[in-house]
């Protein structure tokens, strides 16, 4: 019976945790990260076997559904924090694309250097933040293989430069 009580009122209980935490908040000026920001975001990153594991026992169906819900709606609310990692990811696209355009307009490499290398130190500060913040992550990984291209299209060019010069 306790279960079935339990399994009812989880969903509740978190709602209501969430609406009460919402009523209450002040944004500072000085973007302070209150208590339960940091809450969010590690109920978001949560899986249903690290809640089993906590409580000993499995979930029931109703359970695993409330939980699920609740995990979504507190991942829009550690979502405040992903601006950074979705500014990383842009640049980094922003430096895919120019390295792909730079094949035909040489001098459009050099902003592709300039967007990579935002990419790489904006995603690592937005994925050290946040460790569940995909879009960092994906722009670390971009931009640093956008400077690898670009390191290894540079060492072809030398290489072809210094054999040509032997041929004349």
């Amino acid at each position: 019976m306790r279960k079935i009580i339990f399994g009812a009122f989880m969903p509740l209980f978190f709602s209501l945790i969430a609406l009460s935490a919402n009523a209450a908040v002040v944004v500072p000026a000085n973007n302070t990260i209150f208590p339960y920001e940091k809450l969010y975001g590690r109920i978001s990153s949560l899986k249903i076997k690290d809640v089993q594991r906590s409580i000993g026992r499995k979930l029931t169906l109703k359970e695993k559904i409330g939980f699920l819900i609740v995990k979504h709606q507190f991942r829009h609310h550690s979502s405040e924090d992903k601006t950074l990692g979705k500014t990383a990811f842009t640049f980094a696209l922003i430096g895919l694309g120019l390295l792909v355009l730079g094949l035909f307009v040489p001098y459009i490499i050099i902003g592709s250097i300039v967007a990579a290398i935002l990419a790489v130190a904006l995603g690592a500060t937005a994925y050290k933040e946040n460790h569940s913040d995909k879009k960092a992550h994906a722009a670390k990984i971009i931009g640093w293989l956008t400077l690898g291209i670009i390191a290894l299209f540079a060492l072809i060019a030398a290489i072809v430069i210094a054999t040509w010069t032997s041929w004349f």
